[in-house]
């Protein structure tokens, strides 16, 4: 959710991007991924000792909300370290190429 307002910080102020809480909120989109992965492996039924109450990811096998494992997982587990290599460049001062 915070997404947006460090969209437009980091329009209006470049700097943004080498800033401690910059850096934080990434490593908190990753600690949120580990987060969902083991709860979604919790979920999914393969381990049967901790899913007894019946409560399964089966509606994430089918679309629209498999687009959500298939795609927007793996694309922000690009996105976040991305980012953090970016933020170290931008600290040591080295060029960014694209």
């Amino acid at each position: 959710m915070a997404a947006p307002f460090y969209a437009l910080a980091l329009q209006d102020r470049p700097e943004t991007a080498t800033s401690r809480s910059f850096a934080t909120w990434q490593w908190l989109g990753i600690f949120d991924f580990a987060v969902a992965f083991i709860l979604g492996i919790a979920a999914s039924g393969a381990l049967p000792a901790i899913t007894g109450v019946g409560v399964t990811a089966a509606a994430m096998g089918a679309f629209p909300l498999a687009l959500l494992p298939g795609i927007f997982v793996p694309l922000f587990f690009i996105v976040h370290p991305a980012s953090l290599l970016q933020i170290a460049q931008l600290r040591a001062h080295v060029p960014i190429t694209a």
